[in-house]
């Protein structure tokens, strides 16, 4: 009642300069769920000293990804406990009216939490981890596969979890403690559903047909793409999923063709499975839209075949050559300078923003160390175009949990080493 009257349970009236809400009964139902739900301790993993953090690496992961992303981690940890500006003297002797401020300065310390063996084991090794060694929050953390332990885990604890790197995060609407950069290749199969759902030469009526093998990254782009779908009423694609070992040879993609007839054909596929794909150039069935995936295809472009191109459409996650120059030669300046080896510049550009959001949000929570209030710091922040390199642009908000809002779609120049033609815009409404 104190929320809408000024009259505390009590029978005491609040101070006049105390906010009044005026709220229909469902808002200050949520807004007493999120107060209720708030933290009352400060959180694990801080003392007088130091806030420690973790990221996550699983087995399987190559070890230049490994070593790209913790170099640069440890590198962002470094700086910050290099006492470039004297974090510690001040704390001790500046002046009152920055007291605060200076106090709550910390050093940081980064663990490795190594998970081993099957993926079915890992809940119960990072729970070993946790008790072990409490953390405030977890930073990137790289998997081969699915993310979905770990962010399981940050649920039932309530740790946040910042950028991890991950083509498979956990697509929820209602889950806070994960931040990612994007929906991972689920993104890619939505893109392409709002890119043809826009297409003025596609009818509302058009077939559609999406060839696929059985995979962790076909299945997400699949359900990206039918979710997305679904959402404007269009009629259902045909879905041709091949069996195990399938060969895929011209007399397969004739008769596909002949029998399907589609409009637009969407071959989420690999670049070995596109060898034979070339024969239904010319045909009389050739569809108008030909749709791949650039991750699916490992970046590889050039797979897809010049007598298809004119028809080929490929949807791209991250920036275009050309258009964040300034920011890659940024990072790698910033590499150098710290002795880092630049190994993998798409990996080290994305613990770069992740280091350097992190001192903002650390900087802003003071000496408040609850994590939601750290979380929040990270949903204030304005949208970043500056210190990321390969996004043209990372957007946040209450709740929102990924933050590349976007994807292109590109068509490919002819001959070996394509150009990217951009055919849509980074977002597609």
């Amino acid at each position: 009642m104190a929320l809408w009257t000024g009259v505390d349970p009590a029978g005491r009236k609040l101070d006049s300069i105390m906010p009044r809400y005026n709220l229909e009964d469902r808002d200050m139902a949520v807004l007493v769920h999120y107060l209720n739900n708030l933290s009352v301790d400060m959180a694990p993993g801080v003392d007088e000293t130091t806030i420690r953090f973790a990221t996550v690496v699983a087995d399987g992961v190559a070890e230049e990804d490994r070593q790209a992303m913790l170099s640069t981690l440890q590198a962002h940890i470094d700086t910050h406990n290099s006492q470039n500006r004297h974090q510690e003297r001040r704390a001790t002797s500046g002046p009152f009216f920055k007291t605060e401020m200076h106090q709550a300065y910390r050093r940081w310390q980064l663990d490795v939490w190594e998970l081993k063996g099957p993926e079915n084991t890992w809940q119960a090794q990072l729970q070993n981890f946790y008790q072990g060694q409490p953390v405030f929050a977890l930073l990137g953390g790289i998997t081969p596969g699915s993310w979905r332990v770990i962010h399981e885990f940050s649920e039932r604890n309530r740790i946040p979890t910042i950028f991890p790197l991950t083509n498979f995060p956990v697509i929820s609407e209602t889950d806070w403690y994960t931040l990612y950069f994007s929906k991972g290749i689920y993104q890619e199969g939505e893109t392409a559903a709002r890119y043809l759902h826009a297409a003025e030469n596609i009818a509302p009526e058009a077939k559609i047909v999406i060839v696929s093998r059985e995979g962790l990254e076909s299945n997400a782009l699949i359900r990206g793409f039918s979710e997305s779908w679904r959402k404007y009423g269009r009629p259902e694609p045909e879905y041709l999923k091949l069996l195990p070992g399938a060969e895929l040879t011209s007399e397969f993609w004739k008769e596909t063709m002949k029998s399907s007839q589609p409009t637009v054909l969407i071959l989420w596929l690999g670049g070995d499975d596109l060898t034979n794909i070339e024969s239904i150039a010319g045909g009389r069935e050739l569809p108008r839209q030909i749709i791949f995936s650039s991750e699916l295809l490992d970046y590889s472009l050039e797979a897809v075949p010049d007598l298809l191109r004119d028809n080929a459409y490929v949807t791209y996650p991250y920036s275009l050559a050309g258009e964040n120059e300034t920011r890659r030669l940024m990072v790698r300046r910033w590499l150098e300078v710290r002795k880092v080896p630049v190994t993998d510049l798409q990996v080290q550009s994305k613990m770069y923003f992740l280091g350097w959001m992190l001192t903002g949000a650390v900087k802003h929570i003071r000496s408040e160390f609850f994590r939601e209030y750290f979380l929040e710091k990270f949903d204030m922040m304005t949208d970043q175009d500056y210190a990321i390199a390969v996004y043209p642009r990372l957007t946040f908000g209450p709740g929102q949990r990924y933050a590349s809002k976007g994807c292109y779609v590109v068509q490919l120049t002819k001959g070996p080493g394509p150009e990217l033609v951009k055919r849509s815009d980074w977002v597609i409404h």
